[in-house]
């Protein structure tokens, strides 16, 4: 559940949303739950808000206080009903905020809990609360989980990006025994150095910097909550989380073999490695919910997705947890006698765009938001799964109307109605190219083969695999 602070989540929507969850917990028989929140600015407000509204619905409340989102995770496990929420705006702007739920240690869509909510009722007796400190059993349990060699010798960069995982990961790392250089460990929810999500190349500038100006052995980037990993290669190289998932997949293959799930959009080297290594591919939907179901269901040992979010399910409890994911990475390094690039440059090489956003193709192309909008109600409204297809000369399309350049937006999981209302089906996409014009009454494409007036976009004949 996500929205933008106060316009869409605040202090009153926040106490309808504990109403709700409070009677999914009863549904479950559920009398208490553990509850923590991020660094963002609202934070505390909407926290102490949620608690109030969980008490007043006769739910008893752990409050950890300022985490990680697997802090709370961690908290969720140890508690006797398996269930905690998370007061975080993840990697999205610094005027967002939202949760996360687990309850009965099940992912909650926030989808069911919006038909759970409703304006009032009485509830009859009061829950309790208590607070927690759950980082020293947190640090104490990975301690015992990891195995390192000669850690003392090995530098390492961490970059909280001011985020919440400044609260923990750098204490994680020192209480192993590493060489910790710190960058942004300060928990600051205006977010003033740049902005915590190492899925943006952007964001990795000040890490490459310093891992190379201290020569380090490796770089570690932080989202907002923690619970997603960026690395930086000793030669100051970004590593995509697919490339993660081989080193971890063939790393956990080596001493069990079962089922390793991974999302769609990862490269399918990945599939062929795990399969090579003696595991199961299982690919899963993109989304943190899917993930997580699907480690479920198959009893996965590792589950990841292209986003930064790996799940260890091997030795640990299945949820995505990025700090703890870096310590794996530190341990495997101090067991080999290579260093990261050597280990990564093992697998293929393989190319992935970094993840693309409607604001970011706006503000890439010059084009307006109205012409973005005006193509995207054109298409279908989920915006989840995209391939972006551009170009950068539209001939007599107008320029004037559109700007230099546009991106044009397809929606995979509605291409094969889309095409057919095109008339070309999906079994004989044409190999060279087909035209689309935009109509002007209705903004959106009509087929045509006039290829002088209109823009061109080629259709490569697998994309709708």
């Amino acid at each position: 559940i996500r929205g933008t602070y106060p316009e869409q989540i605040n202090e009153n929507t926040i106490k309808l949303v504990a109403y709700a969850i409070a009677r999914k917990c009863k549904k479950h028989e559920i009398n208490s739950i553990a509850v923590g929140r991020d660094g963002r600015l609202s934070g505390p407000s909407l926290l102490e808000s949620f608690c109030d509204g969980l008490l007043e619905a006769g739910i008893h409340v752990n409050n950890i206080g300022l985490v990680t989102s697997p802090l709370l995770y961690f908290a969720a496990k140890k508690e006797e009903s398996k269930s905690g929420i998370m007061i975080t705006g993840s990697h999205n702007p610094k005027n967002h905020n939202g949760i996360k739920m687990v309850i009965d240690d099940k992912p909650v869509s926030g989808t069911e809990i919006f038909d759970l909510i409703r304006n009032s009722e009485d509830f009859g007796k009061k829950g309790e609360i208590k607070y927690t400190d759950i980082k020293e059993l947190y640090l104490e349990e990975v301690s015992k989980n990891i195995s390192v060699q000669k850690p003392e010798e090995l530098k390492i960069v961490l970059d909280c990006g001011n985020g919440a995982a400044g609260c923990i990961a750098p204490d994680l790392f020192k209480a192993l025994g590493f060489s910790v250089i710190e960058l942004f460990s300060e928990v600051d929810g205006n977010f003033p150095n740049h902005h915590p999500d190492p899925g943006k190349l952007e964001n990795l500038k000040d890490l490459i910097a310093e891992v190379e100006k201290s020569n380090a052995d490796v770089g570690f980037a932080f989202d907002g909550d923690g619970d997603r990993v960026g690395l930086v290669t000793n030669k100051g190289e970004v590593i995509f989380p697919d490339k993660l998932m081989m080193l971890f997949s063939k790393d956990i293959l080596s001493r069990d073999k079962g089922k390793i799930v991974f999302d769609v959009k990862c490269s399918n080297q990945l599939e062929n490695l795990i399969t090579e290594q003696g595991g199961i591919p299982i690919m899963s939907p993109t989304g943190h919910f899917h993930i997580k179901k699907a480690i479920k269901k198959n009893n996965a040992l590792l589950g990841g997705e292209m986003s930064g979010h790996i799940f260890f399910n091997d030795k640990w409890y299945g949820f995505d947890d990025g700090h703890y994911a870096a310590v794996r990475i530190a341990e495997i390094l101090t067991n080999s006698h290579k260093n990261i690039s050597e280990l990564i440059n093992q697998f293929p090489q393989s190319f992935s765009t970094p993840e693309l956003n409607r604001d970011d193709i706006a503000g890439k192309t010059g084009t307006t938001n109205d012409a973005i909008s005006t193509w995207f109600s054109g298409f279908h409204e989920d915006l989840a799964t995209t391939v972006w297809v551009g170009t950068d000369n539209f001939s007599s399309l107008g320029k004037n109307e559109y700007g230099s350049s546009i991106a044009l937006p397809i929606w995979v999981d509605y291409m094969n109605d889309q095409l057919q209302e095109l008339e070309v089906k999906t079994n004989s996409i044409p190999e060279n190219m087909s035209f689309i014009k935009v109509n002007p009454d209705t903004g959106k494409p009509n087929i045509s083969n006039d290829a002088n007036t209109y823009f061109e976009l080629f259709l490569d004949e697998n994309i709708t695999n």
